[in-house]
């Protein structure tokens, strides 16, 4: 695990030749190496946000303060005075821990008790950590000598209030001791960074991943630089702003604003305001009582308790209205003949120029549609797959998505969905995290990658049943699977059994659909949902917007992406008309 509490000063200076530098000190060389231990794997923090994090980043700085009460600046004080500096001095300390008596401001004497901003800085920490989960965490800071400072924070829940304030010390105090500028620490740690433009640009992305968010002290940081604190590189700032007190009785006490610079892009002024909220409650509630654990610090401010869902609420568990593909089945036996898809397609000249001769678009009636799903799904079945396996679809935007997907849950199997026009490697890794039992290639998307082809077959992370590998319904609503081994169709083994269900029950907890976070901070993660949190959103849909079976619907949505489950189930369950555009339309 990283280590607890660590931190770095970083002016903003050039940066210096440091291996190579026949000037450069041995006690500097130790310094980088031990800087280059501690920022080993360091976690970025992403702060959950209210808008979508545009590609390329936009930034529209707004500012929000917020006093603090004589309530909150009083258990300020209560913890400074219960919360002790670790020991008592760090003067002259050098590198190898001993004291040369020097009076540098790097070397100064550390206070008797926990200071207002330390105390702050570690609630704040906390507050990160029940935002995120995450139990190391790094944040961008200030210092005495102006120097910007990044603090890196260990968090657990079964850690008290009182041990997060003396690890934030103990951060500050190693910035102290291990003083290094921060370019000269970059140049260490990337030493090939500023050869190229795409290599000054890896060292770019490198600093800038330190940190995303920031605690500043307005004293230390000078008041243009708190301004344009917010980049695209952070989320938001935080900063300390002291005032006199106005009042004799209550002079004790520290007077602080707080005021946040944050990307309007990423959040709403109403994320801002309940931010502050929590950390003045996180203050209130653990400064009086150092030694509470932090997960047992409230962070639910009544402003929270206004837009939290109540969890007592009735779910209308009782009035599950069934799955999905059951709904569907129930509409194309009420209304066979109901024109359902609507697909529009290019046709292109015969001349091989690709040129657009026009469009022309292909119905299929809910009947059909029907019966299509459950030939596949009938394959599928006698393919092997068993109910809660992952069945991937290569897809495309068209009618065959429908059929593939409705087959897939009608089997009572878990859909998932890649879109071609993702990378090679990302598609590799949707089916590392699938896992997959099942694979069903729509004739229209193309074939597969020979590499990721090639990884299926190797297996190594899993075994494919079933394949159906050129789903396509024709005009007349026949449709064809594509060839398998011996040259037969993948569907002629189960035609006859086209007007039949399937049977497979599935139950409300039973696992409908597999989506993929974006992967921005890492590996894409598997999202998986439930057949009840399906037809749950589309009774209230029905409800809240006043759907019927006479509305129009379109699929806009990128075919990988979970909004899609919107885009196909809505008309299917309402009876309603799935109209798909062209790509060149859209």
């Amino acid at each position: 695990m990283p280590p607890a509490a660590t931190a770095i000063l970083a002016p903003q200076e050039q940066p210096v030749s440091v291996l190579n530098d026949t000037h450069t000190t041995d006690a500097l060389k130790d310094r980088l190496s031990r800087w280059k231990t501690r920022l080993n794997a360091l976690t970025e923090i992403h702060l959950p946000t209210d808008y979508p994090r545009p590609i390329p980043l936009q930034v529209v700085e707004a500012v929000h303060s917020l006093q603090l009460t004589e309530q909150s600046s009083l258990a300020l004080l209560q913890a400074s005075m219960a919360i002790s500096s670790p020991s008592t001095t760090i003067t002259g300390a050098t590198d190898s821990g001993a004291s040369t008596g020097s009076s540098s401001p790097v070397a100064a004497a550390a206070p008797s008790h926990a200071s207002p901003f330390t105390i702050l800085l570690a609630a704040f920490a906390i507050l990160l950590h029940r935002y995120t989960g995450d139990e190391d965490m790094s944040i961008g800071s200030s210092s005495e000598a102006r120097n910007p400072m990044v603090l890196r924070l260990g968090v657990t829940p079964g850690q008290t209030f009182r041990q997060v304030v003396e690890q934030t010390q103990l951060a500050e105090r190693d910035a102290a001791n291990d003083e290094v500028p921060f370019a000269t620490l970059m140049a260490h740690l990337f030493p090939n960074s500023g050869n190229t433009a795409a290599e000054q640009q890896q060292g770019a992305a490198a600093s800038s991943s330190l940190f995303h968010v920031r605690f500043f002290n307005e004293l230390d940081t000078p008041s243009d630089q708190v301004l344009n604190s917010t980049s695209a590189t952070t989320d938001l700032t935080i900063t300390l702003v002291s005032h006199a007190s106005s009042s004799l009785r209550f002079g004790l006490l520290p007077q602080i604003e707080l005021k946040v610079s944050y990307n309007q892009v990423l959040f709403s002024m109403k994320r801002i305001q309940h931010i502050l909220d929590q950390l003045v409650q996180v203050l209130n509630i653990a400064g009086p009582k150092p030694d509470i654990l932090v997960s047992d610090i409230p962070i639910v401010t009544p402003a929270c308790r206004d837009v939290l869902p109540d969890p007592s609420a009735n779910l209308q568990w009782a009035n599950w209205p069934g799955a999905i593909h059951d709904i569907f089945a129930r509409n194309a036996k009420s209304f066979p003949d109901r024109e359902c898809v609507f697909e529009s397609r290019d046709v292109l000249s015969q001349d091989g120029s690709g040129r657009v001769l026009g469009q022309q678009k292909y119905v299929y009636t809910f009947g059909q549609l029907h019966e299509a799903s459950n030939l596949v799904a009938h394959a599928l079945v006698k393919g092997g797959i068993q109910p809660q396996d992952v069945v991937m679809v290569y897809a495309y935007r068209g009618v065959d998505l429908v059929i593939a997907v409705m087959a897939v849950l009608k089997a009572g199997a878990t859909f998932s969905v890649i879109d071609p026009a993702y990378p090679p490697n990302r598609q590799k890794i949707y089916l590392s995290v699938a896992r997959p039992r099942g694979l069903i290639v729509l004739a229209h998307a193309g074939t597969l990658d020979a590499s990721v082809r090639d990884y299926i077959q190797e297996g190594q992370d899993f075994q494919l049943t079933c394949e159906i590998p050129g789903l396509e319904i024709a005009q007349d609503g026949s449709v064809l699977g594509g060839q398998v081994q011996g040259g037969v169709d993948a569907l002629d083994a189960v035609r006859e059994l086209a007007a039949k269900d399937v049977g497979v029950v599935v139950g409300p907890d039973s696992i409908g659909t597999l989506s993929f976070t974006s992967g921005s901070t890492g590996i894409p993660k598997g999202v998986r949902g439930r057949h009840f949190s399906l037809t749950h959103y589309y009774t209230w849909m029905q409800q809240e917007f006043g759907l019927s079976d006479q509305d129009r619907f379109t699929m806009l949505s990128g075919i990988a992406h979970d909004p899609i489950q919107r885009d196909i189930f809505t008309p299917l369950f309402l009876g309603a008309q799935l109209h798909i555009p062209t790509t060149e339309d859209i």
